[in-house]
This record gives C-alpha cells, structure tokens and sequence, in this order.
C-alpha cells in the first residue's frame, strides 16, 4: 500500500521586509563604489556598479510567489514544475526559522552531484515533524551549515 502523500503551499522564499534606510545604505554603497571608478577612471567597472545597484534594488522588492510542495514516495515536486527523486539526495535537514509555531521552517535537501547547491523549501513549522518522520524513512538526516553567502544575504535581508 503505498503512503499518502504530504502537500502544502508557502512562499518560494523568506522574505524580509526593508525599511527606507536599507535601500539609502544600498545607495550610498553604489555611490561611494561609483565615484571610486570614476577616480581610478575604470568605466567598466562603474558601469558594473550601476547595473549590479538596480538589480540589487530590484531583486530587494522582489515578493515571493506562493508555491505547491509534494512530498511522495518518490521524491520531491516543487511547483509542479520541478521534482528531485530520493535517488539524486544524499540526505536533508530540518530547521526553524522563526519561533512562532505558525511560522516557517526550512526543509534542506542535500544533491549527490558534487558542486552542487542545496535545495531549500519552505514548509509550515506544524507540519515538521510528520515532514521529517516521512521523509526520513527515503533519506538519512544530516547536519547543515550555513555557508558564508547564506551568512551575507541573511545581515543584507535577502
């Protein structure tokens, strides 16, 4: 017989919300990088720097989609769109992200391909232990680090 399947929606992403001081300290960042090309005359990179500041700027009001997650017993499906077999993991980690327990918490699939990103997905934190008692039964938990990058976009709010 074979196990029911667990469903849910969350956003494809956390979101922070940025007051109008981050997007001044955004600016005053590129402005500062800017006149430090134009000083050492490098048109390129103040080129760079005007592009990477409105993407940055954009990508910063970026709101997050509402997404559907499956968890089967045959792997992952995120969005109807994209899916992960238990045989491309190597293993997964639950964490919290935030105290409440209608909040979020972060379900980490580790890929077996080397050099190759985690794949995070956020999931309601009622439904965490269900979440991992299932999914341990296909893949072995693991312990997860937060990587330097993941460090930076956390203090930048993204």
């Amino acid at each position: 017989m074979a196990e029911k399947d667990i469903k849910w929606s969350a956003p494809e992403f956390q979101h922070y919300e940025k007051s109008a001081n981050w997007y001044l300290a955004s600016l005053a960042v590129a402005a500062l990088l800017l006149i430090f090309a134009l000083w050492q005359r490098n048109i390129l990179f103040a080129v760079f720097i005007v592009i990477a500041e409105i993407l940055f700027l954009k990508m910063g009001r970026q709101l997050p989609h509402q997404m559907d997650f499956r968890l089967s017993n045959l792997g992952i499906e995120i969005g109807g769109k994209k899916s992960y077999s238990y045989d491309d993991l190597a293993g997964f980690a639950t964490r919290r992200l935030d105290q409440h327990e209608d909040g979020l918490s972060e379900l980490i699939l580790k890929r077996k391909r080397h050099f190759s990103t985690y794949v995070k997905v956020l999931f309601p934190t009622k439904h965490s232990d269900e979440l991992r008692v299932f999914i341990n039964k296909y893949l072995p938990e693991i312990e997860y680090e937060d990587s330097l990058v993941e460090h930076l976009a956390k203090l930048l709010k993204f």
